[in-house]
């Protein structure tokens, strides 16, 4: 079953990446992209590790990535056993991974440990809200969103990496039948609500708890889906998951407060879903499912418009999450109906994309969400 975020700096990935990574989408059946708002960037550390949800066998694999060619090699142990159908997942603190059991209505959660072996977390709370399907942190707070339109928001106890639910918790922000895509930027949580096609912002108050701001929530286009914020925080992207020409709304983000970008929405033919940027913030990537492909776009650093990279789209086989590694130099795509991940070389000045050797990697039963992070 497919569903989006975003998968996802701190991003990206919530996008809180990558991770569908990060992706949820209503209709589409797709896990948050995550843009993973817990990834270091920069270059990478010793070892550069990735994590996919597998939706349809409860589990995550987990890759170790070359850092000069990119290939993946699937650790011993993986996959880790998760609660019933992982949707989500998202890195806190580049030690802790996060996962959303929209089946089982609960949160894993793992202590990261050398070569990205996973160790389950105790302390973490009993359940979570039915149908939990995107994630997002920014390293202090892990911000879970479900289906019946809430938001559930936790401590993270920087040495174990335990929750505390809030105090307030959860929030509620939309319909019965709202699928979330959430991102992290600052002190802010951005949301999409798919239910009632708007674009939420949140304030992050000291203690976690969430107040939506003067001015929210903004018209979201037709269905949307993932989205992405740039490292500065300047903007924010959303996938409007219609097949049109024009489908990637744009935001500048001054406080908070969203307001569209000109020329937006972008063209984006095909679909969008997952949305994902490199930690430069001068590129953007888009999963394309309607034409199987992925789109990629050059962010202009001073009004934000997006640009066709060379070559885009780029041809894919099922796309749904998509993430970045810390380095900029590899782009994943989760293909959820053949199993598998596809793996991109980034061209430094162009942002094109070329397969890499050995791409696709094998994965569990319906990859939904991707995550990355380097550590010691």
């Amino acid at each position: 079953m497919k569903r989006i975020n975003c998968a996802f700096g701190i991003l990206v990935s919530f996008v809180l990446l990558a991770s569908l990574a990060g992706c949820a989408g209503a209709g589409t059946g797709i896990s948050n992209p995550v843009i993973d708002t817990g990834t270091p960037s920069g270059t990478p550390g010793p070892a550069t590790v990735v994590f996919v949800a597998n939706s349809s066998s409860n589990t995550v694999s987990v890759f170790t990535m070359s850092t000069s060619t990119g290939a993946l090699t699937e650790i011993a142990g993986s996959p880790f056993p998760t609660g019933t159908q992982p949707l989500a997942l998202v890195v806190a603190l580049g030690k802790f991974l996060y996962v959303a059991n929209a089946g089982s209505s609960t949160v894993s959660g793992f202590s990261i440990g050398p070569g990205g072996t996973l160790t389950g977390i105790s302390g973490l709370p009993a359940g979570a809200g039915l149908g939990v399907n995107s994630m997002a942190t920014n390293g202090s707070f892990l911000y879970v969103g479900q289906s019946g339109g809430n938001i559930f928001a936790y401590g993270i106890d920087p040495g174990t990496g335990a929750l505390t639910p809030l105090t307030g918790s959860p929030v509620s922000i939309g319909g019965t039948r709202t699928e979330f895509s959430l991102a992290v930027s600052g002190n802010f949580l951005f949301v999409t609500d798919n239910g009632f096609r708007q674009l939420h912002t949140m304030s992050i108050n000291g203690d976690g708890s969430l107040s939506e701001i003067a001015g929210s929530p903004v018209p979201a286009g037709a269905n949307p889906q993932g989205l992405a914020v740039v490292p500065n925080g300047s903007f924010l992207y959303s996938a409007d998951n219609i097949v049109d020409t024009r489908s990637i709304l744009g935001f500048s983000t001054s406080a908070g407060v969203l307001t569209q970008l000109s020329g937006s929405p972008f063209e984006a033919r095909g679909g969008p879903l997952a949305l994902a940027i490199n930690p430069t913030g001068t590129f953007l990537y888009a999963t394309l499912n309607s034409t199987s492909s992925v789109a990629g776009f050059s962010i202009d650093g001073i009004t934000g418009a997006l640009d066709p990279v060379p070559g885009s789209p780029f041809a894919g086989l099922d796309p749904s999450a998509i993430a970045i590694d810390p380095s900029g130099s590899f782009v994943f795509v989760a293909n959820t109906t053949l199993n598998n991940l596809s793996e991109y070389s980034v061209d430094s000045i162009s942002g094109a994309l070329a397969p890499i050797n050995g791409s696709p990697f094998g994965t569990g039963s319906s990859p939904n969400s991707v995550a990355i992070v380097s550590i010691p």
